[in-house]
């Protein structure tokens, strides 16, 4: 067994999810893959993921799709001590993984989800679709990866990790993948209390930062002429939520649960919480009108949602506004952090 791995660990098929992925009362089991992949590796190290989703309070509406919210590199390291920097891939992919992950290192690759045997009935050997894991061990050998993906921990075999793997090989006319190393020299788990401080410290950075009009009355303006685009040529209407209401729900679901975790400490927060929830939901509901707009190929009366879900913003972020106390900069922190 020629296995090389970053840390000792339970096998994948040992990992348990993280509750964030297998809560039953989660409007959104899952955002998108990079976020979703950082909220499994920071469990697999024993951290708790949920200060790294401070990001979702900034999430707006870019014209033809949400924002693709993920953990920042900035926050990581001001949270857990982990530092994100781009990887140069010059050479053999399977030669700098291993590298890397025999320095105690992991490593984000981004990959054809048409080669991931774990998105069997969506994409695997159905569809070519750019997506990102997490890697954690790799055998060469044997032809293995040990990689997160979603909400599990999988192994990639075979035909698949070569296709997966196989950039760099003599020929190869295709562009190299986007690689990221994650170094954990610094890695530490803070106090709650410490860490809390430093979460709500982010949370007020990342709110100032927020959409300076209200997202949800702009995505109002174009959601009519996108479901009759859709309904009339039968477009596809998994890629139309995954950009766009998928991203806004679960974007306002990690805001609800960030703010409970932070509400411990600053109880104001629970009622803010309490609005992001309920926009969570709203945005499924939204989700489910606009399936059956599609599905009958007819426009339905949207209006009303839209305008419930922007006075929820609205209310959510003033009141969290309200109760956020201005706090340290990361900068000012810096000593401590």
């Amino acid at each position: 067994m020629s296995l090389i791995a970053a840390r000792s660990g339970p096998a994948p098929d040992a990992h348990v999810p993280h509750w964030l992925h297998g809560g039953g009362n989660l409007a959104w089991p899952v955002s998108n893959c990079y976020a979703d992949m950082w909220i499994e590796t920071l469990h697999w190290l024993g951290l708790d993921p949920r200060p790294a989703l401070v990001a979702a309070l900034a999430c707006d509406f870019e014209g033809d799709q949400w924002t693709l919210f993920k953990p920042l590199p900035g926050d990581l390291f001001a949270l857990y001590g982990i530092d994100v920097a781009e990887l140069n891939v010059w050479r053999s992919l399977p030669e700098q993984i291993a590298e890397q992950l025999a320095a105690g290192r992991l490593l984000t690759v981004e990959v054809d989800a048409f080669h991931l045997p774990d998105t069997a009935g969506t994409s695997y050997r159905t569809r070519h679709q750019k997506t990102t894991v997490g890697t954690t061990a790799v055998d060469r050998e044997a032809r293995h990866l040990h990689y997160f993906h979603d909400a599990g921990h999988h192994v990639l075999a075979g035909d698949d990790y070569d296709r997966v793997l196989t950039w760099g090989e003599a020929g190869d006319e295709r562009l190299p993948p986007y690689v990221e190393i994650i170094k954990l020299d610094r890695l530490h788990a803070p106090p709650t209390a410490e860490l809390r401080l430093r979460a709500a410290a982010l949370a007020r950075e990342h709110l100032d930062r927020r959409p300076l009009a209200n997202p949800y009355e702009r995505a109002a303006e174009h959601h009519d002429a996108a479901v009759d685009e859709l309904a009339a040529a039968g477009g596809d209407f998994d890629e139309y939520v995954f950009a766009g209401l998928r991203q806004a729900g679960a974007a306002s679901q990690y805001a609800a649960v960030l703010l409970r975790w932070l509400a411990a400490d600053l109880p104001e927060l629970v009622s803010p919480a309490a609005l992001f929830d309920e926009l969570a939901r709203g945005a499924h509901t939204m989700l489910l009108r606009t399936a059956r707009a599609v599905r009958r190929r007819r426009v339905v009366a949207a209006a009303p949602i839209w305008s419930e879900l922007a006075d929820l913003w609205g209310r959510a972020t003033s009141s969290l506004d309200a109760a956020l106390p201005a706090g340290p900069t990361r900068r000012e922190h810096s000593r401590v952090w």
